[in-house]
Protein backbone atom coordinates (compact mmCIF):
# COMPACT_ATOMS: atom_id res chain seq x y z
CA UNK A 1 0.00 0.00 0.00
CA UNK A 2 1.63 3.21 -1.16
CA UNK A 3 1.75 6.19 1.17
CA UNK A 4 0.97 4.04 4.22
CA UNK A 5 3.55 3.73 6.99
CA UNK A 6 3.31 1.58 10.10
CA UNK A 7 4.79 2.63 13.44
CA UNK A 8 4.82 -0.16 16.04
CA UNK A 9 5.75 0.66 19.62
CA UNK A 10 7.94 -2.17 20.87
CA UNK A 11 10.28 -0.76 23.50
CA UNK A 12 8.61 -2.01 26.68
CA UNK A 13 10.29 -4.08 29.36
CA UNK A 14 7.38 -6.32 30.33
CA UNK A 15 7.95 -5.84 34.06
CA UNK A 16 4.41 -6.93 34.94
CA UNK A 17 5.04 -10.16 33.03
CA UNK A 18 8.09 -10.87 35.20
CA UNK A 19 10.18 -10.53 32.06
CA UNK A 20 13.64 -9.18 32.90
CA UNK A 21 15.93 -10.76 30.33
CA UNK A 22 14.22 -9.74 27.08
CA UNK A 23 11.86 -7.08 25.65
CA UNK A 24 8.20 -7.85 26.21
CA UNK A 25 7.56 -8.18 22.48
CA UNK A 26 10.08 -11.04 22.27
CA UNK A 27 8.11 -13.22 24.66
CA UNK A 28 6.76 -16.21 22.79
CA UNK A 29 3.16 -16.96 21.96
CA UNK A 30 3.16 -20.42 20.51
CA UNK A 31 6.35 -20.87 18.53
CA UNK A 32 6.95 -17.20 17.74
CA UNK A 33 7.61 -13.97 19.65
CA UNK A 34 4.57 -11.73 19.87
CA UNK A 35 6.11 -9.03 17.67
CA UNK A 36 6.16 -11.48 14.75
CA UNK A 37 2.38 -11.49 14.54
CA UNK A 38 1.95 -7.77 14.00
CA UNK A 39 4.97 -7.35 11.73
CA UNK A 40 3.57 -10.13 9.57
CA UNK A 41 0.18 -8.39 9.49
CA UNK A 42 1.86 -5.20 8.24
CA UNK A 43 3.78 -7.19 5.65
CA UNK A 44 0.45 -8.69 4.50
CA UNK A 45 -0.90 -5.14 4.20
CA UNK A 46 2.16 -4.36 2.06
CA UNK A 47 2.70 -1.02 3.74
CA UNK A 48 5.41 1.22 2.36
CA UNK A 49 7.50 1.11 5.53
CA UNK A 50 7.37 -0.55 8.96
CA UNK A 51 9.04 1.46 11.71
CA UNK A 52 9.70 -0.30 15.00
CA UNK A 53 10.33 1.81 18.10
CA UNK A 54 12.67 -0.31 20.22
CA UNK A 55 14.20 0.19 23.64
CA UNK A 56 15.05 -2.35 26.32
CA UNK A 57 17.48 -4.97 24.96
CA UNK A 58 16.79 -3.78 21.44
CA UNK A 59 19.49 -6.04 20.02
CA UNK A 60 17.27 -9.08 20.57
CA UNK A 61 14.51 -7.56 18.43
CA UNK A 62 16.99 -6.48 15.74
CA UNK A 63 18.61 -9.92 15.65
CA UNK A 64 15.22 -11.53 15.15
CA UNK A 65 13.58 -9.20 12.61
CA UNK A 66 16.76 -8.06 10.87
CA UNK A 67 15.96 -5.85 7.84
CA UNK A 68 12.23 -6.59 7.66
CA UNK A 69 11.63 -3.27 9.46
CA UNK A 70 13.35 0.04 10.15
CA UNK A 71 14.34 0.83 13.73
CA UNK A 72 14.33 3.89 15.96
CA UNK A 73 15.56 3.81 19.52
CA UNK A 74 13.71 5.12 22.55
CA UNK A 75 16.44 5.52 25.15
CA UNK A 76 14.11 6.40 28.03
CA UNK A 77 10.58 5.15 28.64
CA UNK A 78 8.81 8.52 28.70
CA UNK A 79 5.40 7.50 27.42
CA UNK A 80 3.65 6.53 24.21
CA UNK A 81 3.77 10.04 22.75
CA UNK A 82 7.51 10.17 23.37
CA UNK A 83 7.89 6.79 21.66
CA UNK A 84 6.20 8.06 18.51
CA UNK A 85 8.33 11.22 18.61
CA UNK A 86 11.38 9.02 18.04
CA UNK A 87 10.05 8.12 14.57
CA UNK A 88 9.68 11.73 13.38
CA UNK A 89 12.80 11.73 11.19
CA UNK A 90 11.60 8.66 9.30
CA UNK A 91 8.17 10.23 8.77
CA UNK A 92 9.37 13.71 7.83
CA UNK A 93 9.22 13.31 4.05
CA UNK A 94 6.27 10.94 3.94
CA UNK A 95 2.88 11.75 2.51
CA UNK A 96 -0.31 9.86 3.26
CA UNK A 97 -1.22 8.01 6.43
CA UNK A 98 0.55 6.43 9.38
CA UNK A 99 -0.82 3.50 11.35
CA UNK A 100 0.26 3.45 15.00
CA UNK A 101 -0.10 0.38 17.18
CA UNK A 102 1.45 -1.48 20.09
CA UNK A 103 3.71 -4.48 19.61
CA UNK A 104 2.10 -6.34 22.50
CA UNK A 105 -1.19 -6.71 20.61
CA UNK A 106 -0.42 -9.76 18.47
CA UNK A 107 -3.91 -10.56 17.23
CA UNK A 108 -4.88 -7.29 15.57
CA UNK A 109 -6.40 -8.18 12.22
CA UNK A 110 -5.46 -6.80 8.85
CA UNK A 111 -9.12 -5.83 8.39
CA UNK A 112 -9.01 -3.59 11.46
CA UNK A 113 -6.25 -1.47 9.97
CA UNK A 114 -7.99 -1.43 6.60
CA UNK A 115 -11.20 -0.18 8.21
CA UNK A 116 -9.31 2.73 9.82
CA UNK A 117 -7.66 3.65 6.53
CA UNK A 118 -10.92 3.34 4.62
CA UNK A 119 -12.78 5.64 7.01
CA UNK A 120 -9.95 8.19 6.96
CA UNK A 121 -9.81 8.28 3.18
CA UNK A 122 -13.58 8.31 2.55
CA UNK A 123 -14.22 11.07 5.08
CA UNK A 124 -10.96 13.00 4.65
CA UNK A 125 -10.21 12.56 8.35
CA UNK A 126 -7.03 13.78 10.01
CA UNK A 127 -7.20 10.92 12.47
CA UNK A 128 -9.19 7.82 13.32
CA UNK A 129 -9.12 5.71 16.49
CA UNK A 130 -9.90 2.01 16.77
CA UNK A 131 -12.28 1.59 19.70
CA UNK A 132 -14.36 -1.12 21.33
CA UNK A 133 -17.76 -0.90 23.01
CA UNK A 134 -17.87 -2.74 26.35
CA UNK A 135 -20.91 -2.24 28.54
CA UNK A 136 -20.33 -4.90 31.19
CA UNK A 137 -17.20 -5.31 33.32
CA UNK A 138 -15.11 -2.82 31.33
CA UNK A 139 -11.30 -3.02 31.46
CA UNK A 140 -9.23 -0.09 32.73
CA UNK A 141 -9.02 1.61 29.34
CA UNK A 142 -9.42 5.20 28.25
CA UNK A 143 -12.89 6.50 27.42
CA UNK A 144 -13.80 8.27 24.18
CA UNK A 145 -15.35 11.63 25.03
CA UNK A 146 -17.76 13.13 22.50
CA UNK A 147 -19.82 16.32 22.36
CA UNK A 148 -23.60 16.50 21.96
CA UNK A 149 -23.17 16.26 18.18
CA UNK A 150 -21.15 13.04 18.56
CA UNK A 151 -17.85 14.64 17.56
CA UNK A 152 -14.75 13.12 19.19
CA UNK A 153 -13.30 15.57 21.72
CA UNK A 154 -10.62 13.65 23.59
CA UNK A 155 -9.57 10.44 25.30
CA UNK A 156 -9.69 10.35 29.09
CA UNK A 157 -7.72 7.63 30.86
CA UNK A 158 -9.63 5.58 33.41
CA UNK A 159 -7.59 6.92 36.34
CA UNK A 160 -8.45 10.49 35.32
CA UNK A 161 -12.11 9.91 34.45
CA UNK A 162 -15.03 11.32 36.41
CA UNK A 163 -17.83 9.07 37.63
CA UNK A 164 -19.93 10.20 34.65
CA UNK A 165 -17.13 9.54 32.16
CA UNK A 166 -16.63 6.05 33.56
CA UNK A 167 -20.15 5.22 32.37
CA UNK A 168 -19.02 5.66 28.76
CA UNK A 169 -18.73 2.27 27.05
CA UNK A 170 -16.68 3.29 23.99
CA UNK A 171 -13.04 2.65 24.87
CA UNK A 172 -9.68 3.35 23.33
CA UNK A 173 -7.68 0.30 22.26
CA UNK A 174 -4.47 2.11 21.34
CA UNK A 175 -4.56 1.74 17.56
CA UNK A 176 -4.65 4.85 15.39
CA UNK A 177 -4.53 6.11 11.83
CA UNK A 178 -3.36 9.68 11.23
CA UNK A 179 -2.52 11.79 8.26
CA UNK A 180 1.26 12.02 8.47
CA UNK A 181 1.14 15.82 8.23
CA UNK A 182 -1.46 16.11 11.00
CA UNK A 183 0.62 13.87 13.24
CA UNK A 184 3.88 15.75 12.67
CA UNK A 185 2.25 19.16 13.01
CA UNK A 186 0.90 18.32 16.45
CA UNK A 187 3.14 15.67 17.99
CA UNK A 188 5.47 18.17 19.64
CA UNK A 189 2.51 19.87 21.32
CA UNK A 190 2.11 16.90 23.67
CA UNK A 191 3.48 17.76 27.11
CA UNK A 192 4.47 15.77 30.18
CA UNK A 193 2.24 17.85 32.43
CA UNK A 194 0.91 14.92 34.44
CA UNK A 195 1.71 12.96 37.58
CA UNK A 196 3.76 10.35 35.70
CA UNK A 197 5.73 13.03 33.81
CA UNK A 198 5.17 11.13 30.57
CA UNK A 199 4.12 12.15 27.06
CA UNK A 200 0.83 10.40 26.28
CA UNK A 201 -0.15 9.82 22.67
CA UNK A 202 -3.80 9.96 23.75
CA UNK A 203 -3.36 13.69 24.48
CA UNK A 204 -2.93 14.20 20.74
CA UNK A 205 -6.66 13.70 20.18
CA UNK A 206 -7.65 16.72 22.29
CA UNK A 207 -4.85 18.80 20.77
CA UNK A 208 -6.04 18.02 17.24
CA UNK A 209 -9.69 18.57 18.12
CA UNK A 210 -8.97 22.03 19.55
CA UNK A 211 -7.29 22.95 16.26
CA UNK A 212 -10.40 21.94 14.32
CA UNK A 213 -8.99 18.79 12.75
CA UNK A 214 -11.38 16.02 11.72
CA UNK A 215 -11.43 12.94 13.96
CA UNK A 216 -13.59 9.86 14.30
CA UNK A 217 -13.52 6.26 15.45
CA UNK A 218 -14.04 2.78 14.08
CA UNK A 219 -15.76 0.58 16.65
CA UNK A 220 -14.98 -3.13 16.72
CA UNK A 221 -16.79 -5.82 18.66
CA UNK A 222 -13.89 -8.27 18.28
CA UNK A 223 -12.62 -8.39 21.86
CA UNK A 224 -10.31 -11.38 21.44
CA UNK A 225 -8.25 -9.79 18.71
CA UNK A 226 -7.68 -6.50 20.53
CA UNK A 227 -6.10 -8.32 23.45
CA UNK A 228 -3.10 -6.47 24.81
CA UNK A 229 -0.61 -8.50 26.80
CA UNK A 230 0.39 -6.81 30.05
CA UNK A 231 -0.28 -9.39 32.74
CA UNK A 232 0.59 -13.10 33.13
CA UNK A 233 -3.06 -14.13 32.74
CA UNK A 234 -3.27 -12.24 29.42
CA UNK A 235 -0.12 -13.97 28.19
CA UNK A 236 -1.57 -17.33 29.14
CA UNK A 237 -4.82 -16.53 27.37
CA UNK A 238 -2.88 -15.57 24.23
CA UNK A 239 -1.00 -18.84 24.31
CA UNK A 240 -4.28 -20.72 24.50
CA UNK A 241 -5.60 -18.80 21.50
CA UNK A 242 -2.82 -20.05 19.21
CA UNK A 243 -3.02 -23.70 20.24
Amino acid sequence: MKNIISVILAGGKGTRLNCTDMPKVMMKIGEEPMIEYQVRTMEDLNVEKIILVVGFKQELVRDYLKNRVEYVYQKEQLGTGHAVMQAKDLLMHADGYVLISYGDMPFLKKEMFLSLLDKCEKNNLDGCILTVDIKKNPPEWGRIIRDKDNNVLKIVEQKDATAEELKISEMNIGVYCFKVKALLDNLDLITDNNVQKEYYLTDLIEIMNKKGLKLDTVVTTDLNNVLGINRPEELERAKQMVK
